[in-house]
């Protein structure tokens, strides 16, 4: 597919979420750069049926369903098609092929290397055949490692040296701290010039702790048996099951805050541990504050999904002309994203000023659109942060240290299809310029989607304070469509400059549970004026139907508005 100048999305490593945006790690191609995350305008097909739509908070179609030892070719049309396919294919269709029938085995491995990463990816496949059927089975298995962020030059954040900008952040480790009322920046042990308050003077890079590609691992298995009985009736059925699970190691995170010291007037709120580089008289001031450094490696996401499809086709050929198509499509998939280890914002808050907001303000309520205000006072030895001294002589508890990264963040999504068509076409009669060819067919969809995610709600740590945010999702989509080919001129005809000529009539109704229905005609020609020349043109109507997520359930909550965490169900566990 990347040799195809209209797909795009494939120069983004097939690799963790980097191909759809969806944390569980899809990937999915797309068509002129149209959709690929929540509108869904590229329609990803295996062998012309929709597949289950996969992630947690996006609904894509990831074709690596299938194993690639199985595909035969790939179909791309990049071309508006809602009037045949409906509103998620108004980029095109991107139609995966598998291989009909083999006779034999075959296996095939691949290793791959290059700094700091390698691959590892093997497949197998087998099938038979006789006169009325066959049936074949394929296995993929493929291991890709981590690719650690400081192995690349270009994902360091400080670019100077090549003539650019130093975006590296002020949060350090242990941190850094600015007195109130100066624009100095400071580094422990404080025994030099301060840093000017100048982005390119920032010095602190967490990419060493932060992967560039997560480790992936997936395996994928395809099935499908094909049977004729008798001379007019057949079938075909295929199964699918794929299996990714994707590991990131993250840096654990950082916060900016306002901590107090003595003669601050703050009393409970004073921070044991603070200090102030000499020459300062500051009683308080603010801190950048990293965890990397204090806390070492342990934060990382983990995600991946299980996916299954199973499909029936009945074919019944009434003549040479006529056929008649029954399907119907059954699939599931379980994503998920859990984010363990990375700093609790909130306890961070808690231990160095004694609040849950940055500022120290002791009457903003924990959670918005309470008056819940939750303290940590007074703070001592045993309940505060030390961010003023570095890992080797910090002063932080281990009951500290273990509250920072109770901050475990769960998603999960199960989604279902069910998909049934009917399909007759043929050709109608015979023009000077061919045979006049035809298709009407209706189709039925569901779509469901169930999210749970469970998070902190700002109230300290995770295992004391977490709400939980649990909504279904649900549309039925009816359709029905038709087209017609008019083959105007052939070759046989022997008309100067037209080789042939083709007019192509369409049009395609849905009408969608949740918010109503559209139509959507096309009008299309095809002229080949030589072989090897040819002009096309089109006149297409096109409709994006809302994602399922972008519609919301409850009042427009989704799982990834930003007060959805505070909006339903809270649960203090």
């Amino acid at each position: 597919l990347k040799s195809v100048p209209a797909v795009t999305g494939l120069g983004s490593p097939g690799q963790g979420g980097f191909g759809s945006a969806d944390g569980s790690g899809a990937n999915a191609p797309t068509i002129h750069g149209l959709g690929a995350s929540a509108s869904n305008s590229t329609l990803i097909l295996i062998d012309g049926h929709r597949l289950p739509l996969t992630g947690i908070n996006h609904t894509v179609g990831d074709p690596n369903l299938v194993p690639s030892i199985a595909v035969e070719r790939v179909e791309v049309l990049p071309d508006g098609a809602s009037s045949i396919y409906g509103s998620d294919a108004v980029a095109g269709v991107i139609n995966f092929i598998t291989l009909r029938r083999y006779d034999g085995i075959k296996v095939q491995g691949q290793v791959g290397f290059a700094d700091n990463y390698r691959t590892y990816s093997g497949s197998a496949l087998w099938g038979t055949s006789w006169d009325s059927g066959s049936v074949l089975v394929a296995y993929s298995h493929s291991s890709r490692s981590r690719l650690p962020g400081d192995s690349r030059s270009f994902a360091v954040a400080d670019h100077r040296a090549q003539g650019g900008t130093n975006f590296a952040s002020f949060q350090c480790g242990p941190a850094t701290f600015q007195p109130a009322g100066s624009s100095n920046i400071y580094v422990h042990p404080y025994n030099g010039a301060p840093l000017s308050n100048n982005q390119n003077n920032a010095m602190c890079d967490s990419a060493q702790n932060t992967d560039l590609l997560p480790r992936e691992q997936r395996d994928s298995v395809f099935a499908r048996v094909e049977q004729g009985f008798g001379d007019r009736l057949s079938a075909v059925a295929d199964i699918a099951y794929s299996s990714r699970r994707n590991n990131q190691h993250t840096t654990r995170g950082g916060v900016n805050a306002t901590v107090f010291g003595p003669g601050s007037g703050k009393g409970g709120q004073i921070n044991p541990f603070f200090v102030v580089p000499d020459g300062t008289t500051a009683t308080s001031g603010t801190v950048r504050f990293n965890g990397d450094e204090l806390l070492g490696p342990g934060a990382y996401t983990d995600s991946g999904a299980r996916t299954f499809m199973a499909n029936l086709d009945l074919g019944y050929e009434f003549s040479d002309r006529l056929n008649l198509t029954i399907g119907g499509t059954l699939g599931s998939d379980d994503s998920r994203q859990q984010l363990v280890g990375r700093l609790c914002s909130s306890c961070v808050y808690l231990a160095l000023n004694g609040t849950t907001n940055g500022s120290g303000n002791l009457t903003t309520p924990s959670v918005p659109g309470t008056s819940t205000v939750v303290l940590n006072l007074p703070l001592d030895a045993s309940n505060a942060l030390d961010v003023f001294r570095p890992q080797g002589g910090n002063l932080t508890s281990a009951a500290v240290r273990a509250m920072l990264t109770d901050s475990t963040q769960t998603a999960t999504a199960h989604q279902t299809i069910v998909d049934g068509r009917i399909k007759l076409d043929g050709s109608l009669f015979d023009l000077p310029g061919g045979a006049l060819r035809f298709a009407v067919g209706g189709e039925f969809i569901r779509y469901t989607l169930h999210q749970d995610i469970t998070r902190p709600n700002n109230t300290g740590p995770a295992t004391t304070g977490s709400s939980t945010l649990n909504l279904d999702y649900d549309r039925n989509v009816q359709s029905a469509y038709a087209e017609l080919l008019i083959p105007v001129v052939g070759p046989e005809m022997g008309v100067p400059m037209v080789e042939r000529f083709d007019v192509n009539l369409s049009g395609r109704y849905d009408h969608y549970s949740d918010f109503g229905s559209t139509t959507n005609p096309k009008v299309a020609v095809d002229w080949t004026i030589v072989h090897g020349l040819k002009l096309r043109g089109n006149y297409a109507e096109s409709f994006v139907a809302p994602a399922l997520t972008s519609i919301g359930s409850g009042g427009g909550i989704t799982g990834e508005s930003g007060y959805s965490q505070f909006g339903q169900g809270i649960i203090n566990i």
